[in-house]
């Protein structure tokens, strides 16, 4: 089974609170880095997501979805994984 990466995460809740507000401690516990980056490649997939804040505390909640689901792969394939023991995936190594 794989893993979820980080994106794949943060879409599912969203998904699960069928767009109801998703407090911020609640994307914060899935223990990403850069929530905000995550949201910002969402969007840019066409995911509609809404945002508000209210005094210090932040919430999120999706909208929408795009209409074609083959985009995400599309702009965002994966990666390759850095082999165990190794630092970077063959594709951030600098073999020059």
């Amino acid at each position: 089974m794989q893993r979820l990466n980080q994106r794949e995460r943060l879409l599912e809740l969203l998904r699960s609170r069928n767009g109801a507000w998703v407090e911020l401690t609640a994307i914060l516990d899935l223990r990403m880095s850069q929530y905000n980056a995550r949201i910002f490649e969402l969007r840019q997939l066409g995911f509609c997501i809404e945002s508000k804040q209210e005094g210090e505390y932040s919430w999120f909640r999706l909208l929408s979805a795009p209409v074609k689901k083959a985009a995400e792969s599309a702009a965002f394939p994966k990666q390759p994984q850095a082999a165990q023991g190794e630092l970077f995936s063959p594709a951030h190594q600098d073999l020059g």
